[in-house]
This record gives C-alpha cells, sequence and structure tokens, in this order.
C-alpha cells in the first residue's frame, strides 16, 4: 500500500517536497530495499518505527517534517493528482490552519483511481461542501506546520485505542 500510495505522491499537480514514511513492520519482516530514495522526485524519509502506537508514529514523522504544511495520510489511502493542491488552496482560500478531505472507501483493495473519481462524480455537489465539524481525521487531513508545532504531536494516551483523530482536532 506504500508503494502505491508513493506513486500517487508523485503524480501530484502541486509538487510534494517531501515524505515521511514510519513504517511499523517488524525488523524481521523488513525489506528496506523497498524504499530508495533515486526512485522519487521528493526527498523520501524512512523510519522504521521502534515503538508501538499510531500517535507515537505520527509524532515521530511530524519531528521530521519541515514544510510549511503537514498533510497526514494512513498508507491505505489512494490520492488524485489534485490531493495536495486541493487542500492547500482549501487552507488558503479559506484562511483555516486546518482542513479534512472526504473519507470514501474503497469496496475492495484492487479499486484504483478511476473507481475513486466515479465514487467521487457519484457525490455530485455534495462533493464540495465545507464546513465547520467536531470529527477529525488524520488519515487524510492537512495542518499548518505552525498549529502542529504548537499541539507537539498526538496525546500518546490514545495509543491502543480509538479517538487520537478527534483529540488531535479538538486541541
Amino acid at each position: 500500500y506504500t508503494l502505491q500510495l508513493l506513486a500517487d505522491l508523485m503524480a501530484q499537480c502541486y509538487a510534494v517536497h517531501q515524505v515521511v514514511v514510519v513504517d511499523a513492520t517488524p525488523e524481521s519482516d523488513r525489506n528496506e530495499s523497498l524504499y530508495q530514495q533515486k526512485d522519487y522526485p521528493f526527498e523520501l524519509i524512512i523510519k522504521w518505527q521502534e515503538s508501538k502506537g499510531s500517535c507515537r508514529a505520527r509524532n515521530e514523522a511530524i519531528d521530521l517534517c519541515t514544510g510549511d504544511y503537514v498533510v497526514f495520510g494512513d498508507d491505505d489511502i489512494r490520492v488524485p493528482p489534485d490531493f495536495i493542491e486541493n487542500h492547500i488552496r482549501f487552507l488558503q482560500t479559506n484562511n483555516a490552519g486546518a482542513c479534512n478531505g472526504l473519507d470514501i472507501r474503497a469496496d475492495h483493495q484492487k479499486q484504483d483511481l478511476q473507481d475513486l473519481e466515479n465514487k467521487l462524480n457519484t457525490l455530485g455537489d455534495k462533493r464540495w461542501i465545507a464546513g465547520c465539524t467536531q470529527m477529525f481525521s488524520n488519515a487524510n487531513s492537512c495542518v499548518k506546520r505552525e498549529y502542529v508545532s504548537q499541539l507537539a504531536g498526538n496525546d500518546v494516551n490514545f495509543d491502543g485505542g480509538y479517538g487520537e483523530d478527534s483529540d488531535f482536532g479538538m486541541s
């Protein structure tokens, strides 16, 4: 999944400058040859996770990020070529500090970006509704770096459970 996401990030209209991957593959199962910097037009940072928990993994990634915006995404998402551009455009147009993208689930793991486009088209104009919400998803979001820095990351007390996304978003 991660390699597929990295390929999607290479195809972005708005060039990605840095990607940080925190890979939790156990040391005995790792294949470090999968991630080759020479294969990507952006800086690729691979952090092999030694701690446990998604909050710790996100915090480890945040510590390595250097850009003005931090785009959070799970390894199993697919992103169309305008993904990064749309996030940043939304933040700048609305003078916002953070935003979430849509959460559209695939019906099965072999669905591709055309399937995603079909699902987006089915939403029609509902696709473009924007507003405030009490939910936040670290699976598809963009936050100005200055706000991420103020928060000092995700609360590790949520590791092993649920609620870390909402807590991070509300903070």
